[in-house]
């Protein structure tokens, strides 16, 4: 499904042949890749979160952390500026792609907030699967005590 959305966007903007919509388009990929995913992970997996033998996932060095879109942070403007070229190449866009106007319009890009894609009703599962097993612990413990 997310890859006929992508082709249907891809569409919108090879008819719009607007490069200020291609810019625009670049920085919410960024803002989706580096951004969104990586809360959406943290979200899934909190900074708490162990795996086996009682071992964080995740330590301080290596802790995964989302990068917000900055025109003036020189790595992000360079995924942005790069994806407005090929995006515009490939679709046969004419404009202005000079790094002084995809900075200056990418700036001005309105980035919608952070939503979290994990279903509630999951959440509440999950919930109940850790009372459940704590309980059955807790269980297990008063039977060996008696």
């Amino acid at each position: 499904m997310d890859r006929l959305r992508l082709i249907l966007q891809y569409a919108v903007l090879a008819t719009e042949k607007n490069i200020y919509k291609i810019i625009e388009f670049a920085v919410m990929k960024y803002t989706e890749i580096f951004d969104h995913r990586i809360r959406q992970l943290l979200q899934k997996y909190p900074e708490d979160y162990t795996i086996r033998h009682c071992r964080k996932l995740s330590s301080d060095p290596k802790r995964l952390q989302p990068i917000s879109y900055n025109a003036d942070d020189p790595l992000a403007f360079m995924f942005v500026k790069n994806y407005t070229i090929i995006l515009a190449r490939i679709l046969s866009i004419k404009g202005d792609l000079s790094d002084k106007y995809i900075k200056e319009v990418s700036s001005k890009v309105n980035i919608p907030p952070f939503k979290d894609k994990t279903n509630p009703l999951k959440k509440i599962t999950k919930e109940v699967k850790k009372n459940h097993e704590k309980r059955k612990k807790l269980n297990y413990l008063l039977l060996r005590k008696n």
